[in-house]
């Protein structure tokens, strides 16, 4: 019986349908363990910016292009920082290239002066939902009823800034989810792959099977 070694290709000199096979079986080779840190570093950044420590050990996410694809964060909210970032814009100059998508938030003055001098105090969080497909924003905020001539005033007035704050927790999880899902979709494109096989230098058998 006739034996020997197969012959082994380089993955450019594979046939185009057998290339797209083997850009298929490798379609997860460039999906390293922790794949995701860039973007949670930079979300932590971002939302840092307006007031959200973020604890990245209970930032989760799940896969996409399916039924459960979603994302989730656990935050600490600096309510004053928060209200000073959406009122100034600084976003905008701050992170120019990222898609945050926030309204323009008219607060009323002398309720955000009342925050910031400690005469009404404001605490507030970002959990994951029971399941870890969505976040719950709480948030809470104290002041002295009794010497308030204008409560209803005031208690309008918070609800629209806590309103606004929800919002804002919501858009940052709509970014971590969509840059996720961006940096996934660059990892596993056809283009990226065959780069990483080719730089590689993994050879082939004439039917596309690593050898």
């Amino acid at each position: 019986m006739k034996t020997g070694k197969y012959k082994k290709y380089a993955f450019e000199k594979l046939p185009y349908d057998i290339q797209d096979k083997v850009c298929e079986d490798f379609a997860t080779v460039n999906l390293e363990e922790d794949w995701w840190d860039s973007i949670y570093d930079r979300f932590k950044l971002i939302a840092a910016f307006f007031g959200f420590n973020v604890d990245l050990k209970k930032t989760y996410f799940n896969g996409f292009y399916n039924g459960s694809q979603a994302s989730c964060y656990t935050a600490s909210i600096n309510i004053i920082k928060a209200i000073q970032c959406l009122q100034q814009k600084q976003w905008e100059k701050q992170f120019p290239q990222e898609s945050l998508h926030i309204g323009d938030c008219d607060f009323d003055s002398r309720v955000v002066s009342l925050i910031e001098r400690g005469f009404i105090t404001g605490s507030g969080n970002v959990q994951p939902s029971d399941r870890e497909s969505s976040i719950f924003t709480e948030l809470r905020f104290k002041f002295p009823y009794n010497n308030c001539t204008n409560y209803d005033s005031i208690e309008r007035e918070l609800n629209c800034i806590q309103d606004d704050l929800i919002d804002l927790a919501l858009t940052l999880n709509f970014w971590l989810f969509t840059s996720l899902r961006k940096e996934y979709d660059f990892l596993t494109s056809k283009k990226q792959v065959r780069e990483t096989i080719i730089n590689a230098q993994y050879k082939f058998n004439r039917n596309g099977e690593q050898l």
